[in-house]
Order: C-alpha cells, then sequence, then structure tokens
C-alpha cells in the first residue's frame, strides 16, 4: 500500500500540518482580475473512500479518479485511507490534494479537497480519530470501501459504520463476505452493481409498462438469467430487481407470486445480459443486452400479444454511478 499512496496524486504533509496545509492552499491570493480559489470551495458532504489491501495501483487509482469526476458535480472533502499490511510498520503519512474544476460554460468553477492518509493496520484505531477529526462536521458523511480482504475489518472503523448517512459497496470487486457482512444498519448499504444497471431497470421499465401484470404473472414457469463473466455483479442485481417487480405485478393482478429464484446461467461471452421467462402457455419474455456493443432487444410473446423494442443501452459511468447510490 505504500506504493499505492506514492501513485496517487497530492503534496506530501505532516499528519499534523494537514489543517494548516488547506488553509494555505485556499487562502493564496487571487491573480488580478481573479477570484481566489477560496470563493469556490463549497463542499456539500464528507466523502472516505477506504482502500482496501485487495487493491493494485492501477485499481486505486481508478477509484481515486472517480472520487475526483464525482466531487466535479458534488463538491466534497475526499478522506482517502490506504492501510497498509501489518507488520509493515512505519509512522503515518499524509497528503493533501485540491482541485479546481473549470465547467462547461467557462463561468463555472467548482473546488474540491482530498485529505490522504497511509497507515499500518496496527495503527488503524488512531486513523479512524484523525478521519473523525478531519471530516466536515457539519456535513453529512459517506463512505465508500472499496477492495476490501476482510469483512471482519470493518469493525475496527466503528465511527464510519455508525455515523455515515450511506455505505456504498461493489458487489463486482468485494468478496462474497464483505456483502453478507453484519452491517449495524444494512438499510444504509448500497451496491454500486445495483446503480450501474440504472439505464437498464429504466428501459425494462418502459417496455414492461405496455405489459399488463396478470400477463407477466400469470403461468410464470421460470425464470433465467444468462450473462457473461464481466457483468455477474450486475446480472445478480437485475435478476434481484426484476423479481421484486413481478412481485409487485403479482399483487396488482391478484395472483401467486412468483416463488423461485431466477437461475443464474454465466455462459455468455463478455458483457451479454439476457433474461428469460417461459410460461406455461408456451409465452415466453425475453429481455436481451449486449452491453459490450450498447443495445438491447426487448421481446414478448404472450397468449395473443406479441410486442418488441430494440435501443441502445450502457451501464452508468462509475462516478455517476456513485451519486447514484449515494443519493438515490
Amino acid at each position: 500500500m505504500t506504493a499505492i499512496f506514492d501513485s496517487l496524486p497530492g503534496m506530501e504533509t505532516a499528519v499534523s500540518d494537514i489543517a494548516r496545509t488547506l488553509a494555505a492552499v485556499w487562502d493564496m491570493e487571487a491573480a488580478p482580475g481573479k477570484a481566489a480559489p477560496s470563493e469556490f470551495r463549497a463542499s456539500q458532504m464528507n466523502l472516505v473512500l477506504h482502500l482496501g489491501l485487495e487493491n493494485t495501483v492501477e485499481t486505486a487509482r481508478a477509484a481515486f479518479d472517480t472520487a475526483l469526476r464525482f466531487s466535479h458535480r458534488y463538491p466534497c472533502r475526499t478522506i482517502v485511507l490506504c492501510p497498509r499490511d501489518l507488520g509493515s510498520g512505519g509512522h503515518v503519512r499524509a497528503k493533501v490534494f485540491c482541485e479546481c474544476f473549470v465547467g462547461s460554460s467557462h463561468h463555472e468553477m467548482v473546488c474540491s479537497e482530498a485529505i490522504l492518509l497511509s497507515y499500518p493496520l496496527e495503527q488503524r484505531a488512531y486513523i479512524e480519530n484523525q478521519a473523525s477529526i478531519m471530516i466536515e462536521s457539519d456535513l453529512p458523511l459517506y463512505y465508500w470501501p472499496h477492495r476490501i480482504q476482510q469483512a471482519a475489518r470493518f469493525g475496527d472503523y466503528p465511527f464510519l459504520l455508525q455515523h455515515s448517512q450511506r455505505i456504498v459497496i461493489d458487489s463486482a470487486v468485494e468478496r462474497p463476505e464483505v456483502e453478507a457482512y453484519a452491517w449495524p444498519r444494512g438499510e444504509l448499504v448500497h451496491d454500486l452493481a445495483c446503480a450501474r444497471v440504472l439505464p437498464l431497470r429504466q428501459s425494462l421499465g418502459h417496455f414492461l409498462s405496455y405489459i399488463t401484470p396478470g400477463h407477466l404473472v400469470n403461468g410464470l414457469k421460470s425464470i433465467a438469467v444468462h450473462h457473461g463473466p464481466d457483468v455477474a455483479a450486475e446480472a445478480r442485481a437485475i435478476a434481484t430487481w426484476f423479481v421484486s417487480r413481478l412481485d409487485d405485478c403479482a399483487a396488482i393482478a391478484k395472483a401467486q407470486s412468483f416463488g423461485d429464484r431466477p437461475i443464474l446461467q454465466p455462459d455468455l461471452p463478455g458483457g451479454g445480459l439476457d433474461v428469460r421467462c417461459a410460461y406455461e402457455d408456451g409465452g415466453t419474455l425475453r429481455l436481451a443486452f449486449d452491453l459490450t456493443r450498447g443495445a438491447a432487444c426487448l421481446h414478448a410473446h404472450l397468449g395473443q400479444a406479441k410486442a418488441s423494442m430494440s435501443s441502445t443501452i450502457s451501464l452508468l459511468g462509475d462516478d455517476r454511478a456513485l451519486a447514484e447510490a449515494l443519493f438515490f
């Protein structure tokens, strides 16, 4: 994790000087005829990005860049935690990073800041105390653990678990034990994989809205979700969402809910995702997405009615998915 900390941008400073360093950045004198940077610093929230030990330099930088792009739309103070292996020794290191982003109109500017902390796991309790001091206490707190090696480590960060307004994980990269962790407030935990499939859910909802609830659920025999290796987590998210919507349809139509879990079949290439429903009378419903090409083909043959729709589709980008998971 020392390599990860060294690879991330920022100006290294002593932990005790973080506040003074940030103040010096924002208090810089403005160029003639220009506004001072402090006039554009307008944090709306705190975001703690916790880089677990399973990160590489590349994955850590990608997560950090996602947080930066997110801050262009939602100005925030980002605190990046970079733990080091047990026994790695050394002292706590810190960096500060400040960035001003000019909007598309060239008359808008947003300035955000990041505090990066590298520490040996032996000092994790001390680091959580430091993180709790460094957040802007009058603003909401959000927590994004990324590629955590052991779910049990979450118990070492009770302040973050108990005071965050929302916790975001990514089931596409986390171990199953992270998803299964006994979160103190499980209702606050949201999955980035679910957020990424928002365009798919919207497309499906639009298509299915033309079919009566009774036709969707009466005689439903099986649901199979075929997917490629690149979208396994997204396939699970779509399967869960789809069954939930069918349950809603069953309640409206006063029909029996579909009781079986969808069958997940990882037999498609790349970014393929295909939902197939079979009915007792021979009816079919097929919702096929090729996320590599960005195409969707939706077909329904239920009773005497037939419907089809084709469209372009894509997953939400990482920064937009982060916003979806944090706020909606």
